[in-house]
Parts: C-alpha cells; structure tokens; sequence
C-alpha cells in the first residue's frame, strides 16, 4: 500500500506541469525511487527545470533524465521521459538481540558509525508490538547511502538486531476511503497495461493489436485510440493494451518493440 501512497503524492505532485504517469520502482535495498513519464518534450522540460530540489515527504527531490536504453521499463506513456528519485534516507529499529533494553545513547553510539543519525527516539508500542519486539530504538539517518546496508551488519552481532521499520504495520490502519479505494483499483490496472504507439489508421486495428499483444500472456482488453494530429493531418492512432498480470505487461513492454516502434 505505500508504493500506492507515494504513486498517488508523486502524481499530484509532478502532475503540476501536465499529463505525467508514475510508475514506482524500488532498488535491492527496498528504497523507492520513480519513473516520471510526460506526454510531450515541453512538459518534461518543465518537470526537470522546475521539479528539482521540491520537497517531497519533507526531503528535497533529485530529478534527472531517463536514459534511452530504459525507455521500455518506464511507463504506458511515450515521448520524452524524467527521472524523479527521492530516496529517503532509511528508517530503520536496533533491538537488544538478548533481550535486554537499549537506551538513546548507547543506540547513538552503535549507529552513527554508519552514518549521520537525524532521529533517533524509542518506539511507540504499536510499533513494537507490529514488529515482534518487546523494545527497541527507532532511527532515520540524514542522509541515503546506497552501499549501506545496515541490516545485513547486524545480522551476525552478539548483541543488536536492525530491521527495516515499516510503519505499514501499525495495527491501527486508517479507513480507506472510496476515493482510495478508486485510486487503488486505477493503480492496479495501469500496473497491468501497456501503451503502444504509432499505430496505422487501419479498419480492424483492435483485433490486430489483440493479436500480436496476445502472443506474450493474455489479453484483457485493448482500447484504440484515434486523435487529430497537431498539424491537422491524419490522425495519431495508439491504444492500450490491459494484461491479467503485471509481469506479462512488463515482459510485453520489452517483446513488443521489435514488432512497433512505440511500446512502454
């Protein structure tokens, strides 16, 4: 559900500056990062020029451009492509692996070898309870370090554990509202869906595309779409392409670009 959170912030955010769609990523350390894809090159531009440095969950946002060679991964959008990162720095529980209590300053002491600490404070009990501990110390580092990975240096300590917090895991989860629940259902489905563009203006287009895109998993539906172009002559033809699972959206947006040049 968070992944659902930060898509939705993220489109309201970037949507500022046109029609974008976000698709979040995480790298191996389960840190967040997303594809910003925009509709046209203007849009895009003012996203980067604009969208750095925006503060997003109280930490300022790096935008960059999406190389070529990633294009595919990204989104059922074409045209230009922005990279928006925001990884936050890690927030993380140390525990007393034998069962004794850890105090503020001697969690300070163990951690900030690691890195410079921004919060640092006991865990509520919800939190400990959520977690299966009985106590432990909650902290936040300033900064994020890809090659950190704090976990895995516990692993094996006589005396600490680390484990990633997840304040998902809160017994007391708020209501969802319908529109939540709209967005969430919305989510879902741009998970499963692909674009595919530069399409011919041809009778039985909907079957064609039905066809070739079933070649890789099974199809759902296919929505053909037929605009104006902008120099009003002929018409910009693309359409959507909805699978039953989301991995054969993905497998698709990459299988697919050998046979139309569009396909994300």
């Amino acid at each position: 559900m968070e992944n659902i959170k930060l898509e939705r912030d993220l489109n309201d955010k970037f949507g500022e500056w046109g029609a974008v769609f976000v698709k979040i990523r995480r790298d191996k350390k389960n840190m967040p990062y997303a594809f910003c894809q925009y509709t046209n090159d203007r849009d895009a531009a003012a996203a980067m020029a604009h969208g750095a440095g925006t503060m997003f969950q109280g930490r300022p946002c790096r935008v960059e451009r999406v190389r070529a060679n990633r294009q595919l991964t990204c989104s059922p959008f074409t045209s230009s492509l922005a990279l928006f990162t925001n990884l936050p720095p890690g927030t993380f529980i140390l525990r007393n692996y034998v069962g004794g209590i850890v105090g503020l300053e001697e969690a300070r002491e163990v951690l900030e070898k690691h890195g410079a600490i921004g919060r640092l404070e006991e865990v509520s009990r919800d939190d400990a309870d959520s977690h299966g501990i009985h106590q432990g110390i909650l902290v936040e580092f300033k900064n994020y370090d890809p090659d950190r990975d704090i976990q895995a240096t516990f692993r094996r300590h006589a005396i600490y554990r680390v484990v990633a917090h997840d304040p998902q895991r809160s017994r007391h989860a708020e209501p969802i509202t319908d529109s939540e629940q709209t967005y969430r259902r919305r989510y879902e489905v741009d998970q499963r869906s692909i674009f595919v563009g530069n399409l011919p203006d041809i009778d039985g287009l909907e079957r064609e595309v039905r066809l070739l895109a079933g070649e890789i998993g099974n199809v759902v539906s296919v929505q053909v779409i037929r605009k104006e172009g902008r120099s009003g002559y002929g018409m910009n033809v693309f359409a959507f392409v909805e699978y039953a699972r989301a991995e054969v959206a993905e497998m698709a947006a990459q299988d697919l670009v050998s046979h139309i040049p569009k396909v994300g």
